[in-house]
């Protein structure tokens, strides 16, 4: 059996989803406004809120995996969660 340290580097990510009635939400269409990922604001990165363009989820053997990918001001990178979405970090690395 293999057990692996979850040692994630601590960042103050904060997921913003999009709702239907979030202000976003009622900017939007409603059926484009669901399927939105909503935004991260990443204050290591500087002010502004980074847009979410793709969510992809892993989960095999009990370890799951959540890379997305965020743009802001032409500028993309992607942002990962080793805890199904609670907690975001910049690093890939192992954990």
């Amino acid at each position: 059996m293999v057990y692996l340290d979850m040692k994630t580097k601590e960042e103050n990510i904060t997921l913003i989803p999009v709702t239907k009635h979030s202000y976003a939400g009622k900017a939007l269409n409603s059926h484009k406004a669901l399927t939105e990922h909503g935004w991260l604001d990443i204050p290591s990165e500087g002010l502004g809120l980074w847009m979410i363009t793709n969510w992809h989820t892993f989960d095999d053997w009990g370890a799951t995996i959540e890379t997305l990918t965020v743009r802001r001001l032409g500028v993309t990178k992607e942002v990962y969660s080793f805890d199904e979405g609670e907690t975001f970090t910049l690093e890939a690395g192992e954990h």
